[in-house]
């Protein structure tokens, strides 16, 4: 069966190992996931997450920066496709790195939300956008890809329920997107308006 265990009520990545700071004091955190090993140990598949940099509060000091990669561990960015995604064990896997990738994004915003104890919080998850991209097209006539779609919302879910239960009863959390998924169907020349009047060379 391709999807044993959907991340509800477990905690995410957890097959991942904990957090390798990269440097003294941090400026990243990697992680690994060991897929599998031969019996004698001559072969195995070991992921390691990306290195990225902590693209968040460039004002703060480095000591604010170290206890976010410290205490909240690193930003992985965006999952990466792991192989086809029609392949059940790609699929697996690339799931697994897309939870990674999740978890932690839910973890950075609920470390700034309650340490920093800002006014207007304005956070980011570059899920679902990175997987349907990928996904959209292929849900409808692959049934895994439709439950791998389904996969990425549940672990969606549980990263942010951390942060939707720090809300206190005089917050408000809005949640929006920045494009859809819709097919484009007509294009808009937007710029002939501009051009007859005068306004665009």
């Amino acid at each position: 069966m391709l999807f044993r265990s959907p991340p509800r009520n477990r905690p995410l990545a957890r097959n991942f190992s904990p957090g390798l700071p990269l440097g003294e004091p941090p400026v990243a955190i990697v992680y690994f996931r060991l897929f599998d090993v031969s019996a004698d140990g001559s072969s195995f598949t070991l992921l390691r997450s990306a290195a990225e940099e902590l693209g968040v509060f460039d004002a703060a000091s480095p000591a604010m920066r170290t206890r976010i990669l410290r205490e909240a561990g690193g930003v992985i960015g965006n999952g990466s496709a792991l192989g086809s995604p029609l392949d059940d064990t790609n699929l697996r896997r690339t799931l697994e790195l897309d939870e990674l990738a999740i978890r932690q994004q839910g973890r950075l915003q609920e470390w700034v939300w309650r340490n920093a104890q800002p006014r207007l919080h304005m956070g980011y998850f570059s899920y679902p956008d990175h997987s349907d991209h990928a996904w959209l097209a292929l849900a409808a006539r692959h049934p895994q890809i439709a439950s791998a779609r389904a996969w990425i919302y549940q672990a969606l879910d549980a990263a942010l329920k951390p942060l939707i239960d720090s809300i206190g009863p005089a917050d408000s959390i809005v949640f929006v997107s920045d494009h859809g998924m819709g097919e484009v169907r007509k294009h808009i020349r937007y710029y002939l308006p501009l051009e007859r009047a005068g306004l665009v060379a």
